[in-house]
C-alpha cells in the first residue's frame, strides 16, 4: 500500500482499514485527554478548596467553632 505514489490507486477497502486504524487512535487519545482534563479539574479546584479552609479565622468565627467543640463534647456521655 504506497500512498505517496499516483501509480498505485489505493482500493477503498485499504483506506477503509486505513482511517479504522486513525480513528481509533484519535478515540484513544480523547478519551485520554478527557479523563487528564477531568483530573487537572478536580486537582485544581481540591487546592483551591483547602486554601479557602486553611485561612485565618476572625475573633468571631473562632469563638464559633470552640462553642462547637464544646457542645459536642457536653453530649458526649
Amino acid at each position: 500500500m504506497d500512498m505517496g505514489s499516483s501509480t498505485t490507486p489505493l482500493r477503498w477497502s485499504e483506506l477503509h482499514v486505513v482511517m479504522d486504524h486513525l480513528n481509533a487512535g484519535y478515540l484513544q487519545l480523547g478519551l485520554f485527554a478527557l479523563a487528564f482534563g477531568g483530573l487537572q479539574i478536580w486537582w485544581i479546584s481540591s487546592t483551591l478548596r483547602g486554601r479557602r479552609r486553611a485561612r485565618p479565622m476572625n475573633q468571631q468565627e473562632f469563638k464559633r467553632s470552640l462553642e462547637r467543640i464544646w457542645a459536642r463534647e457536653e453530649q458526649r456521655p
